[in-house]
Protein backbone atom coordinates (compact mmCIF):
# COMPACT_ATOMS: atom_id res chain seq x y z
CA UNK A 1 0.00 0.00 0.00
CA UNK A 2 1.28 3.23 -0.83
CA UNK A 3 0.07 6.43 0.50
CA UNK A 4 0.89 9.88 0.18
CA UNK A 5 0.08 12.11 3.19
CA UNK A 6 2.07 15.42 2.96
CA UNK A 7 2.03 15.22 6.67
CA UNK A 8 4.35 16.76 9.07
CA UNK A 9 7.45 14.06 9.86
CA UNK A 10 6.03 13.00 12.96
CA UNK A 11 2.50 12.99 11.86
CA UNK A 12 3.67 10.92 9.33
CA UNK A 13 5.02 8.28 11.50
CA UNK A 14 1.58 8.30 13.33
CA UNK A 15 -0.54 7.78 10.16
CA UNK A 16 1.45 4.76 9.48
CA UNK A 17 1.31 3.48 13.30
CA UNK A 18 -2.39 3.87 12.83
CA UNK A 19 -2.53 2.43 9.70
CA UNK A 20 -0.68 -0.80 10.90
CA UNK A 21 -2.93 -1.02 13.70
CA UNK A 22 -6.33 -0.69 11.63
CA UNK A 23 -5.18 -2.87 8.00
CA UNK A 24 -7.00 -6.06 7.57
CA UNK A 25 -3.38 -7.34 7.01
CA UNK A 26 0.30 -7.10 8.63
CA UNK A 27 3.43 -5.53 7.19
CA UNK A 28 6.87 -6.70 7.15
CA UNK A 29 8.53 -3.20 6.02
CA UNK A 30 6.57 0.38 6.42
CA UNK A 31 8.42 2.18 4.70
CA UNK A 32 8.00 6.44 5.61
CA UNK A 33 9.69 9.08 2.53
CA UNK A 34 9.62 12.38 3.78
CA UNK A 35 11.98 15.32 2.95
CA UNK A 36 13.56 17.82 4.97
CA UNK A 37 12.00 20.99 2.99
CA UNK A 38 11.07 23.26 6.04
CA UNK A 39 10.79 21.45 9.10
CA UNK A 40 12.60 21.62 12.52
CA UNK A 41 15.83 19.81 12.82
CA UNK A 42 14.67 18.13 16.01
CA UNK A 43 11.86 16.29 14.17
CA UNK A 44 13.40 15.59 10.69
CA UNK A 45 16.59 13.76 13.13
CA UNK A 46 13.72 12.16 15.41
CA UNK A 47 11.95 10.03 12.61
CA UNK A 48 15.06 8.10 12.88
CA UNK A 49 15.30 6.99 15.77
CA UNK A 50 11.54 6.85 16.16
CA UNK A 51 11.47 4.16 13.56
CA UNK A 52 14.45 1.85 14.99
CA UNK A 53 12.46 2.18 18.16
CA UNK A 54 9.53 0.41 16.74
CA UNK A 55 11.08 -2.48 14.72
CA UNK A 56 11.06 -5.77 15.83
CA UNK A 57 11.35 -9.46 14.64
CA UNK A 58 7.77 -9.40 13.38
CA UNK A 59 8.35 -5.66 11.12
CA UNK A 60 10.82 -2.68 10.87
CA UNK A 61 9.90 0.67 10.32
CA UNK A 62 12.24 2.52 7.41
CA UNK A 63 12.80 6.05 7.78
CA UNK A 64 13.78 7.08 4.04
CA UNK A 65 14.69 10.88 4.36
CA UNK A 66 15.74 13.26 1.54
CA UNK A 67 17.47 16.37 2.43
CA UNK A 68 16.77 19.04 1.06
CA UNK A 69 13.88 17.52 -0.56
CA UNK A 70 13.10 14.65 -2.91
CA UNK A 71 14.44 16.07 -5.70
CA UNK A 72 17.88 15.33 -4.59
CA UNK A 73 16.87 11.51 -5.79
CA UNK A 74 16.28 12.31 -9.28
CA UNK A 75 18.92 14.91 -9.58
CA UNK A 76 21.60 12.52 -8.31
CA UNK A 77 20.91 10.07 -11.39
CA UNK A 78 22.26 13.02 -13.29
CA UNK A 79 24.31 14.70 -11.41
CA UNK A 80 27.14 15.03 -8.35
CA UNK A 81 27.20 17.37 -5.91
CA UNK A 82 28.72 17.74 -1.83
CA UNK A 83 27.56 21.61 -1.81
CA UNK A 84 24.47 22.49 0.48
CA UNK A 85 21.16 23.58 -1.23
CA UNK A 86 17.69 23.95 -0.58
CA UNK A 87 14.84 22.93 -2.19
CA UNK A 88 14.00 25.32 -4.14
CA UNK A 89 17.91 25.58 -5.80
CA UNK A 90 17.97 21.57 -5.54
CA UNK A 91 14.37 21.78 -8.13
CA UNK A 92 16.26 24.06 -10.13
CA UNK A 93 19.25 21.95 -10.79
CA UNK A 94 17.28 19.09 -11.58
CA UNK A 95 15.57 21.06 -13.96
CA UNK A 96 18.52 22.32 -15.79
CA UNK A 97 20.29 18.66 -15.59
CA UNK A 98 17.10 17.02 -17.08
CA UNK A 99 17.14 19.49 -20.13
CA UNK A 100 20.55 18.98 -20.84
CA UNK A 101 20.65 15.79 -20.30
CA UNK A 102 17.74 14.64 -21.71
CA UNK A 103 16.11 17.36 -23.40
CA UNK A 104 12.91 17.05 -20.81
CA UNK A 105 11.00 19.94 -19.06
CA UNK A 106 10.92 19.25 -15.50
CA UNK A 107 7.73 20.17 -13.37
CA UNK A 108 7.18 18.76 -9.78
CA UNK A 109 5.51 15.73 -9.98
CA UNK A 110 5.94 14.98 -13.68
CA UNK A 111 4.75 11.70 -15.69
CA UNK A 112 7.38 9.61 -17.09
CA UNK A 113 10.79 10.82 -14.94
CA UNK A 114 10.86 7.21 -13.11
CA UNK A 115 11.11 5.90 -16.78
CA UNK A 116 13.47 8.41 -18.06
CA UNK A 117 15.80 7.87 -15.73
CA UNK A 118 15.61 4.26 -14.65
CA UNK A 119 18.54 3.18 -16.63
CA UNK A 120 20.56 5.58 -15.08
CA UNK A 121 19.25 4.00 -10.86
CA UNK A 122 22.78 2.51 -10.22
CA UNK A 123 24.66 5.90 -10.53
CA UNK A 124 22.21 7.45 -8.55
CA UNK A 125 22.65 4.93 -5.74
CA UNK A 126 26.53 5.61 -6.21
CA UNK A 127 26.28 9.08 -5.84
CA UNK A 128 24.07 8.91 -2.67
CA UNK A 129 26.68 6.35 -1.36
CA UNK A 130 29.24 8.86 -1.84
CA UNK A 131 27.46 11.50 -0.27
CA UNK A 132 26.67 9.50 2.83
CA UNK A 133 30.52 8.90 2.97
CA UNK A 134 31.46 12.15 2.68
CA UNK A 135 29.29 13.09 5.26
CA UNK A 136 30.09 10.79 7.71
CA UNK A 137 33.79 11.80 7.03
CA UNK A 138 32.83 15.29 7.76
CA UNK A 139 31.66 13.79 11.30
CA UNK A 140 27.83 14.67 10.32
CA UNK A 141 25.63 11.70 11.76
CA UNK A 142 21.99 13.43 12.06
CA UNK A 143 20.14 13.60 9.18
CA UNK A 144 19.77 17.62 8.68
CA UNK A 145 23.19 18.28 9.15
CA UNK A 146 23.71 16.39 6.03
CA UNK A 147 22.89 18.26 3.17
CA UNK A 148 22.58 17.28 0.41
CA UNK A 149 21.96 13.53 1.10
CA UNK A 150 19.35 10.81 0.46
CA UNK A 151 18.12 7.32 1.84
CA UNK A 152 15.34 7.14 -1.01
CA UNK A 153 17.89 4.65 -2.94
CA UNK A 154 17.39 2.16 -0.11
CA UNK A 155 14.22 1.59 -1.56
CA UNK A 156 15.33 0.53 -4.66
CA UNK A 157 17.73 -1.71 -3.41
CA UNK A 158 15.12 -3.73 -1.85
CA UNK A 159 13.00 -3.60 -4.54
CA UNK A 160 14.71 -4.05 -7.05
CA UNK A 161 14.38 -7.43 -7.93
CA UNK A 162 11.11 -6.78 -8.62
CA UNK A 163 11.70 -4.03 -10.80
CA UNK A 164 12.88 -4.01 -14.66
CA UNK A 165 14.69 -1.48 -16.56
CA UNK A 166 12.81 -2.62 -19.84
CA UNK A 167 9.51 -0.13 -18.77
CA UNK A 168 7.82 -0.88 -22.22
Amino acid sequence: MVRGTGRHTLDLLDCALDCCRYAAETYDHIWLVFDKDDFPAGDFDAMGRKCAELSDSSRTFHAIWSNPCFELWPLLHLHYSTASMNAAGCQRQLASALDCELGLTYRKNMGGLYEALASRRGMAARNAAKLAAHHKDLGESRPSDCNPCTRVGEIFEELDPYLTDDLG
